[in-house]
């Protein structure tokens, strides 16, 4: 399902998506908090939609602070990212048995959501976020805020699991999404996060080649190779 969707999303994607170019990604702008819970907006061409946080958090900076987020070579050093997370907007967990889950609720679903994330992990204490079945790739990461190693410090330990040692960068997931979840199951003092997204599912522009006919083409393309197979499999009297 997994193969699918992202070959689904790949077609839809191919002449809407700019991941190939450096674009504005539309960071959450958090307003309020109460326990276990962020709440914020997103938004996109003039479209504005509800944006969630729930889980164990020690902080969230709603309305201006301390910019953590600077400097910002490791949030937009990348082919993909051309703005870093605004300075007035950072959620702060710590992880752990207490804190393991936390969960991000888009009102309406978004197209290749992106994590900023800082301050993960530290050289003598791993740390981990799990996504379960949600995959993602490392934009860039580098030193940040409290240091770390410019030549980076996330790192995939599967492609769902990341780490980080001092670890500040971006994470991007493709393809449209509602929510995201991920475990930390080992506590750290505290590291931060934010979210943002290229643009809303519902204004992704039609395709110039339409989606069944690509997907007729793989279909056909699948039909052919049994064909091929079985014409392969029949043997001369």
């Amino acid at each position: 399902m997994k193969l699918l969707r992202k070959l689904f999303f790949s077609s839809l994607l191919l002449t809407a998506s700019q991941s190939l170019f450096a674009v504005s990604i539309n960071w959450v702008d958090w307003t309020a908090s109460s326990t276990d819970q962020v709440v914020g907006t997103g938004s996109s061409n003039a479209e504005t939609i509800d944006v969630s946080y729930n889980g164990k958090y020690i902080g969230a900076q709603t309305d201006g602070g301390t910019n953590y987020w600077n400097p910002s070579d490791s949030y937009t050093n990348n082919a993909v990212v051309d703005n870093a997370p605004p300075a007035s907007d950072i959620i702060r967990i710590t992880g752990g048995q207490n804190a393991l889950s936390h969960s991000i609720t888009f009102s309406e679903p978004v197209v290749n959501p992106i994590m900023a994330i800082l301050s993960l992990g530290q050289p003598s204490i791993t740390i981990t976020y799990d996504f379960g079945d949600e995959e993602f790739s490392i934009l860039s990461s580098g030193a940040g805020f409290w240091g770390g190693d410019p030549s980076g410090s996330l790192f995939e330990v599967t492609s769902s699991i990341l780490t980080g040692v001092e670890g500040h960068g971006l994470i991007q997931f493709e393809g449209v999404y509602s929510s995201l979840t991920w475990d930390v199951p080992t506590f750290e003092n505290w590291h931060g996060f934010q979210i943002g997204f290229e643009q809303l599912e519902s204004q992704i522009p039609p395709s110039n080649v339409p989606v069944p006919a690509a997907v007729w083409l793989f279909g056909s393309g699948i039909v052919g190779l049994i064909g091929m197979r079985r014409k392969s499999s029949i043997r001369p009297a």
